[in-house]
């Protein structure tokens, strides 16, 4: 089926309409999250960096109060995130050779999920992860598939603004590159369109990198002082979590899609 980045059908309008409304109309039934008082307070501090994040987040929460303390402004990027991640999921799965039936279980997931909805009903470093992440691997799968390899150029672009967002992209990536090495297609390794890309993506990161190296990587000595916070639980337990965070009945279909590349031959370049 033909797919384009972001299939405008009435069927998924609707659901990314549903995603939009229910964002919009809760965004500010609650108060601010004390994260997002601190991103608007850091961002009026314009800086390449700060101790514990990038700045893109701080910078955009401090510049939706330009007009005074708005939650409903604050959240709105974050609601924008959740609508987004519905087309973009659908142009995915329509990418691998979805029918109109699984481009419609996709939008659901993904509207649906309850990690997904919590991680954009506020605003955080964590808000556009899913966003970056889909449109990243949706990019590279086009670049597999469908053989335009400058779209490995855009998905630098997206890691590269995602790394301005939060480091975690870099844990992402370095997976994703593991993936690929193992079980392909390696050529896109190789390719100089790749290459092109990554130094795309560096490029974008540098600013916040040189800001780190002066002021001694403060992040690296936040994460030693931290990790017995943040490092907690088994693998299993973990994975647990996630198959009931991510919605206990949507569990077959993402098992099922770790699966399926690896049992049916065409979904091979994409493995």
């Amino acid at each position: 089926p033909r797919s384009t980045l972001f299939p405008y059908t009435t069927l998924f309008r609707s659901v990314a309409a549903v995603v939009g409304l229910v964002h919009l109309a809760a965004a500010d039934r609650y108060g601010a999250f004390r994260n997002e008082l601190y991103f608007i307070v850091c961002g009026r501090h314009p800086a390449l960096g700060y101790v514990d994040q990038p700045p893109l987040v701080p910078l955009m929460a401090a510049a939706s109060q330009f007009a005074g303390v708005h939650v409903w402004a604050l959240r709105l990027p974050a609601a924008i995130a959740a609508v987004l991640l519905v087309p973009l999921t659908v142009a995915l799965a329509q990418l691998l050779g979805a029918s109109t039936r699984a481009a419609w279980l996709a939008a659901v997931a993904a509207a649906s999920s309850p990690l997904l909805i919590a991680m954009t009903a506020a605003f955080s470093t964590s808000t556009f992860e899913p966003l970056d992440f889909t449109a990243i691997a949706y990019l590279i799968v086009r670049a597999a598939v469908r053989n335009e390899p400058k779209a490995l150029w855009w998905a630098g672009a997206i890691a590269g603004l995602a790394f301005e967002t939060k480091y975690g992209v870099l844990m992402w990536m370095a997976g994703l590159a593991v993936g690929i090495a193992f079980a392909g297609p390696r050529s896109l390794l190789r390719s100089r369109d790749a290459w092109i890309g990554a130094g795309i993506a560096a490029l974008i990161a540098l600013p916040n990198v040189a800001w780190q190296a002066v002021h001694g990587l403060p992040f690296l000595e936040l994460v030693r002082n931290d990790n017995a916070g943040n490092l907690t639980g088994s693998p299993a337990a973990f994975t647990i979590d996630q198959i009931f965070s991510g919605n206990v009945l949507l569990g077959p279909l993402w098992i099922t899609g770790i699966i399926a590349p690896f049992t049916l031959t065409r979904l091979k370049a994409t493995r």
